[in-house]
């Protein structure tokens, strides 16, 4: 019996980290992993491994404590993705400012909803909100041009966009702001690699790939998710290049996100779930946040 109980318990740990593999979060995980230890490794960040891991821990507690009052599982994989997102991106020398972006980065996403769906994605809420009030700045060239990263950072991101099957922002997005950098810069006689410089840096394929494709933020519908893209694109180009702003990618992510709203109003797409065995998107319910990590628990 006790033979039996326990072959029991292997198989299903196995079939729990064969199902934690499949899981595309786990991919976005090991890239923004990889990438801190690199910059720490380099000398590209200032932040301490252990004020970091302190910032991580932060996140993931806070993130249990929402979920435990609201009744849910304990949605670790996105907090641990949102965490690792704001050291690699944040930037500040005040401690408090630290303690006001763990809870930017979790709290809005259990407030600021929309028939379930969140309102914004919740590392550029904390960093854009952060940016705006001017307690924070980002320094979005301090990656370099490793050919090795940037490599990684595509692979990494086209593998999460193709397990959630929702590349159209992201290419929507790229089309858009690549497409009017390289129309810039051929007008003005650049030099064809300063316009391959411009729009190939880390911090763009990061926004790219891992933040702007984020399937829990972005519009229902399919054709609004190319419309959405095109959009932030041609926003951020304007702000950067016409108003000089080195922010324009994240005030331009969530100046857009009303946009969302709109499109999701007259849509009759589901939204997006995550699921173990299928990521796509399912019929709105009455509970439309219930989801893998998201199941109403017996309160």
């Amino acid at each position: 019996m006790l033979r039996y109980i326990g072959m029991m318990i292997r198989t299903e740990w196995l079939l729990n980290i064969g199902s934690a593999f499949k899981d595309p979060r786990l991919g976005q995980v090991i890239t923004l992993s990889v990438l801190y230890v690199y910059a720490l490794h380099s000398g590209f960040t200032t932040i301490s491994l252990w004020f970091s891991l302190a910032v991580i821990a932060a996140v993931l507690l806070l993130q249990f404590g929402c979920d435990y009052m609201t009744c849910r599982s304990w949605n670790y994989k996105s907090a641990l993705i949102s965490a690792l997102s704001l050291v690699l991106l944040l930037r500040t020398s005040e401690l408090w400012v630290w303690g006001l972006a763990v809870v930017f980065v979790v709290v809005p996403k259990f407030l600021l909803r929309i028939n379930g769906k969140h309102c914004f994605n919740p590392t550029n809420f904390a960093i854009a909100v952060l940016l705006l009030l001017n307690l924070a700045w980002v320094s979005p060239g301090r990656w370099g041009n490793e050919p090795w990263l940037i490599l990684l950072v595509v692979a990494m991101g086209i593998y999460v966009l193709a397990r959630v099957r929702l590349f159209q922002c992201s290419v929507g997005f790229f089309c858009s702001y690549a497409g009017l950098i390289f129309i810039r810069g051929w007008y003005l006689g650049e030099p064809l690699p300063l316009i391959w410089h411009q729009f190939t840096h880390i911090s763009l394929l990061i926004f790219t790939l891992l933040m702007i494709s984020d399937p829990r933020t972005t519009p229902s519908q399919s054709q609004h998710r190319w419309l959405f893209g095109l959009w932030v694109g041609a926003v951020s180009f304007y702000l950067q290049f016409w108003h000089f702003e080195p922010n324009a990618l994240f005030y331009a992510l969530f100046a857009s996100y009303p946009w969302v709203w709109l499109a999701d109003r007259f849509s009759k797409e589901g939204q997006f779930q995550w699921k173990p065995s299928l990521y796509q998107t399912v019929p709105m319910m009455a509970d439309s946040s219930a989801s893998l990590h998201h199941d109403k628990g017996n309160c």
